[in-house]
């Protein structure tokens, strides 16, 4: 009996739109697969969440005139290694319309490189129920037995990620930036800082994208769960370590190479490109701490081969999972 006779054919109902398959698969996704752990980790990485939120309440009191928080500030300031601590209060202090944004650049850069070390343990959780169940348990032949083309299910597999992924990434990005607009009475506050709305959009999207498409890539390698998973920490922490001994080999004058050959660094600079730090921080090269930081990772000239390794990457992966799916379970 052809399979879809018993999938398909019996039904008598209302039938949707071809074109919301793909939403389809992803909402059914979500609901069997985004249970217990996949929510506990985004309860989890809203840790940083709730701290970076903080220091945006704290910072928005502080250039508002009250002054009663500053203490509080520059101890926050003190914990993170990519602020200048005091300096960045004091100049806070002095002149809070022309550096508020600065201020706002770093605190959202270190929520989104905090929430993309998180993508990791999202990644273990969720790269076995991606396509892995699927070439497991034969289901992508009913899936692509009737209604549901390639790209219904690739897209709506990928919708399961990319939803994973904002919850942890976007919705915490656009969360603080609210609570810093809200408690921030310093006039104009919008005319200093609206700019940096956009920036941190592109910059949470690309994060999302970028796991969701290696996440689905690596999911769809093997039918074996322990194997993908395998599979995923061997990637992400495969390349670090390759990083790793280049630096070793080559020294310091290899640094960039090895940032580069990083997928989690590589990244990461591509977020602080689209955050538009490089410019902005070089007023405070002065500062030990930022000079590092634009050293290592805000050299304008980085951004091309960062840019390369993850096209590269996103295109390897997005080739795996369309071949497997097309191919089916072996």
């Amino acid at each position: 009996m052809p399979i879809y006779r018993i999938t398909y054919a019996a039904w008598k109902g209302k039938l949707r739109s071809p074109a919301s398959a793909w939403w389809i698969i992803a909402r059914n996704g979500l609901g069997s697969c985004v249970k217990f752990w996949p929510v506990a980790v985004v309860a989890l990485s809203w840790v940083t969440v709730v701290i970076v939120a903080g220091g945006m309440f704290a910072i928005g009191r502080l250039s508002s005139g009250e002054g009663g928080l500053a203490d509080l500030v520059d101890v926050a300031f003190g914990l993170m290694r990519n602020f200048a601590g005091g300096e960045f209060a004091g100049a806070l202090r002095s002149d809070p319309a022309a550096n508020l944004a600065v201020i706002w650049r770093l605190l959202f850069f270190t929520l989104l490189r905090f929430q993309l070390s998180w993508q990791l343990l999202i990644g273990v959780v969720l790269v076995p129920v991606l396509v892995t169940n699927d070439l497991r348990t034969n289901a992508q032949e009913f899936y692509l037995s009737r209604s549901v083309n390639l790209a219904d299910y690739f897209f709506g597999k990928l919708g399961i990620a990319a939803a994973v992924g904002a919850a942890s990434v976007l919705v915490p990005a656009v969360l603080c930036y609210l609570v810093g607009i809200s408690f921030t009475r310093l006039p104009g506050v919008l005319a200093y800082t609206w700019v940096i709305f956009p920036r941190l959009l592109g910059a949470s999207l690309l994060i999302v994208i970028i796991y969701s498409v290696a996440m689905m890539g690596i999911s769809a390698v093997s039918r074996n769960r322990a194997a993908t998973i395998g599979l995923w920490l061997g990637f992400i922490f495969g390349t670090d370590m390759l990083a790793k001994a280049i630096t070793s080999v080559g020294g310091q004058s290899w640094l960039s190479l090895a940032r580069v050959v990083s997928f989690r660094e590589s990244t990461l600079i591509l977020v602080w490109n689209a955050l538009g730090l490089s410019g902005a921080l070089q007023p405070w090269r002065g500062s030990r701490q930022i000079a590092r930081l634009l050293d290592s990772i805000g050299q304008g000239s980085m951004w091309p081969p960062a840019l390369g390794v993850v096209i590269t990457v996103v295109a390897l992966c997005s080739a795996i999972a369309i071949s497997r799916i097309r191919s089916g379970p072996r």
